[in-house]
């Protein structure tokens, strides 16, 4: 996951390809930022929402649209400010790759490897 300012194809296209590999298959609505994935070496595959959740292939993006909805609750209620948002995310992410584990810990550990290089 990724903060943007928006979600056009300029914007999001250079984010695939830094984190994304050539030849991957790539599973999105039918938002136009994504059209042009398969000229760039991915293999793309389509759910239209308006007429189905899971494709005839049986591609869906259930998993990536459950994902962000628990990202979404847990912002803060009243708003978060663009330039607090990033951090928002990070946390986000941070907590569910260390989930079941003794946060306090793995914080210290996460701390310990940043300045131990220092």
């Amino acid at each position: 996951m990724a903060a943007v300012d928006k979600r056009d194809e300029a914007t999001l296209l250079p984010l695939i390809q830094r984190h994304i590999a050539k030849g991957t298959t790539i599973v999105s609505d039918c938002c136009k930022a994504y059209i042009n994935l398969e000229r760039h070496g991915y293999e793309h595959r389509l759910v239209n929402h308006s007429k189905e959740f899971v494709n005839s292939e049986g591609f869906h993006t259930n998993k990536i649209e459950g994902h962000w909805r628990q990202a979404k609750c847990k912002l803060p209620c009243f708003g978060v400010r663009k330039i607090a948002f990033s951090s928002h995310l990070v946390e986000f992410l941070w907590r569910y790759e260390n989930k079941g584990k003794d946060l306090f810990v793995e914080f210290l550990c996460d701390v310990k490897k940043i300045y131990s290089e220092f």
